[in-house]
């Protein structure tokens, strides 16, 4: 009887210590499984574009803000689909295709405020891996500055060495990293050509990105591509962009001039990367050529001397500000330039300080305009309607109050190149390229 009762003694504390176990240990982390939610199909891709390589390659914008505008499926799409090499459903069948080429080792993860979604070659579609807008989480994993957090649409670009093993005679590991360079490089091209800005990110903690994503345990995130509407610009604004897909197409250009001793570092470079992300080509000159120094220590590069200006070869002349502006209000070559982009009916754009060029060349008379209020009273003496308001464009002529409008500055300039119409050249202008200027004439409407 003492055995039966001790044997069911020992089973009883057995037992319950096994149960104690049980309760008392901790869960394990979960992570997130990599099973798609839910299956979304993208609208075709465009195989056609309006832009040259070199005309995409000049117009490639890193920036250091977004808009606030979302990027549609179709937008979304196509970064996606040039991102993954172009890969079609035929070329995956084709029996003669090499079998490194058939398994990618690369893949594109999707970041929108609606979840994390992974991205399907074959279907050209996107698959939900995470339900939830971790954008601030992924910006937390990376360097600080970053525009993750801000970014409407976010791509981690994700690399498997291990897909590769066997398949190939070379370091697997750099053959995936080579992958992802080009599906970068994609990537940014077909940004540009969309009109799109981007900021790539390489220094985040891979484990919590990996994590976060819900990656395949086989694969590392490698680089990050935040990209958007620069501010002041969308989709509306690229749609009015000058395109056209004839061979013989080129982009419509501006040229900005920098008269300061040195120039004003937010009101060139917001302006010249609004221009971009809308198409048109930018030349800067100043009074040498060469590296010039702005107000901030920023610096750029001037492609030529002002005194080498030709304004018949250019859509727009954009005048940007900085020190030392006033003293060359009444400069020549400066009031000719104005003159002779009037004469031929281009567009005229001046920011902050520099309105008054206008102003002096004789070509403000009953235009609303505005500028830096102490430089008023050059406008109003000139027969300017002053209104001191961010932005004025009347007709071919666009000003800007200060460096904080150079945004809306910069997609005012692109909506009136795509509303003008260019007055065509006399026969001196077309033998010499140039204009004689001892009479203006402004042009119908002004």
């Amino acid at each position: 009887m003492k055995r039966i009762v001790c044997l069911t003694t020992i089973f009883v504390l057995i037992t319950s210590s096994i149960c104690m176990a049980q309760y008392g240990r901790r869960p394990a982390r979960r992570e997130p499984i990599f099973v798609p939610l839910e299956k979304l199909l993208l609208p075709e891709p465009d195989k056609i574009g309006t832009a040259t390589l070199e005309q995409t390659l000049v117009s490639v914008v890193n920036t250091t803000a977004f808009s606030s505008e979302p990027l549609d499926l179709k937008l979304i799409g196509q970064l996606a689909w040039a991102g993954a090499g172009v890969l079609q459903k035929e070329q995956q069948a084709e029996a003669a295709r090499p079998a490194i080429i058939q398994e990618m080792p690369i893949e594109l993860y999707i970041i929108i405020p609606t979840g994390v979604y992974r991205y399907n070659p074959i279907i050209h579609g996107l698959e939900k891996n995470i339900e939830d807008d971790i954008r601030s989480r992924l910006s937390a994993t990376a360097a600080r500055g970053n525009l993750l957090d801000r970014a409407p649409c976010n791509i981690v670009v994700a690399g498997s060495s291990q897909r590769l093993a066997g398949k190939s005679h070379v370091d697997t590991t750099k053959l995936m990293h080579l992958q992802i360079g080009r599906a970068g490089q994609r990537i940014r091209l077909q940004a540009a050509s969309l009109g799109l800005s981007l900021s790539e990110v390489t220094n985040f903690q891979q484990s919590q990105v990996k994590r976060l994503c819900g990656l395949a345990p086989n694969q590392v995130p490698v680089l990050i591509i935040a990209t958007g509407f620069a501010p002041g610009v969308s989709a509306t604004t690229i749609e009015k962009a000058p395109k056209s897909t004839s061979p013989g197409y080129s982009p419509k250009t501006a040229l900005v001039v920098s008269i300061g001793d040195k120039f004003h570092d937010t009101q060139l470079f917001d302006t010249m990367d609004v221009l971009a992300s809308g198409g048109v080509k930018t030349e800067l000159v100043s009074w040498e050529a060469g590296i010039i120094k702005g107000m901030r220590d920023g610096t750029a590069e001037a492609s030529a001397s002002i005194e080498d200006v030709i304004v018949a070869n250019y859509d727009a002349v954009v005048f940007i500000g900085g020190t030392g502006v006033r003293k060359y209000y009444e400069n020549r070559l400066i009031l000719d330039i104005v003159r002779q982009a009037a004469n031929r009916g281009k567009v005229l754009a001046a920011i902050g300080r520099t309105p008054p060029v206008l102003a002096n060349a004789g070509i403000m008379n009953g235009i609303r305009a505005t500028s830096y209020y102490s430089q008023r009273r050059y406008l109003i003496d000139a027969g300017a309607l002053f209104t001191a308001n961010a932005v004025e464009r009347d007709e071919l002529i666009v000003t800007a109050r200060d460096e904080k409008a150079a945004s809306q500055f910069g997609r005012a300039i692109i909506d009136a190149l795509a509303r003008k119409s260019v007055s065509e050249p006399n026969e001196l202008e077309q033998q010499t390229g140039r204009y004689d200027v001892k009479k203006p004439r402004i042009p119908q409407g002004w």
